[in-house]
């Protein structure tokens, strides 16, 4: 039980602190070093990372190394980044995610990819509503979490027992929730708001039913998804 542990006065919490842009730099080094690039090509791919540097949405997804790699992985594969956030967090997920599957961290990627992205969207959903209507700053305790997904997997072709793995896979940290504390949430407040537009726009239907253009029109009257949308 991690909550014995959290709540433990003989057991030290260390807060980690977003990379100042300063550690950053350095970081690119050692990753460069690590990738092998040549001279020339160290120091283009770090001109289109400092021009990149002052984007809150950039920003907020080179807090952490891991993230930061990935960033610098799809900077030198496309040569920029996307221009557009739906873009540039539809390749930052991919590619984090085709890391934990190459690298074998999670076998559910390879067995049931789709399915694994799909609750990402649904439990987004979950908590941005909860954020919206005031009851959440965000995250879902993980009895909360189990009982989510058991309900939404009820009706896809894989078993229960997927969901007892796929939360298992949460505790271990390999997929895009964060364990706090007993609750989870998305290390970025951005992929949430990311995974929670995907499931309103990918549930959304055409007959007899809140559309695309109904659910927009929903959202603005609200001044947090105002602002968001």
């Amino acid at each position: 039980e991690t909550s014995v542990l959290w709540s433990s006065a003989e057991f030290p919490q260390l807060h980690l602190l977003p990379l100042t842009q300063g550690l950053r730099l350095q970081y690119f080094q050692r990753w460069a070093t690590a990738a092998g690039l040549t001279e020339s090509a160290r120091e283009t791919l770090q001109g289109k990372l400092l021009s990149h540097q002052h984007e809150l949405h950039v920003q907020e997804l080179a807090s952490t190394p891991m993230q930061l790699a990935i960033l610098l992985h799809l900077l030198q594969r496309k040569g920029l980044l996307p221009q557009q956030r739906t873009e540039l967090y539809r390749e930052y997920i991919q590619t984090f995610l085709d890391r934990e599957e190459r690298n074998d961290k999670e076998p559910l990627l390879s067995e049931e990819r789709t399915v694994v992205e799909q609750v990402h969207q649904f439990l987004a959903w979950r908590m941005q509503a909860a954020v919206d209507s005031g009851t959440s700053s965000g995250s879902l305790a993980g009895t909360v979490i189990q009982q989510l997904l058991r309900e939404y997997l009820m009706d896809q072709p894989v078993d229960l027992e997927f969901a007892e793995s796929l939360f298992a896979s949460f505790q271990a940290r390999v997929m895009c929730l964060v364990e706090r504390e007993g609750a989870y949430e998305f290390d970025v407040q951005s992929l949430r708001e990311y995974f929670a537009a995907v499931y309103l726009a990918a549930t959304a239907t055409t007959r007899g039913g809140a559309g695309k253009d109904d659910r927009l029109v929903a959202l603005l009257a609200r001044p947090y998804w105002n602002n968001v949308t």
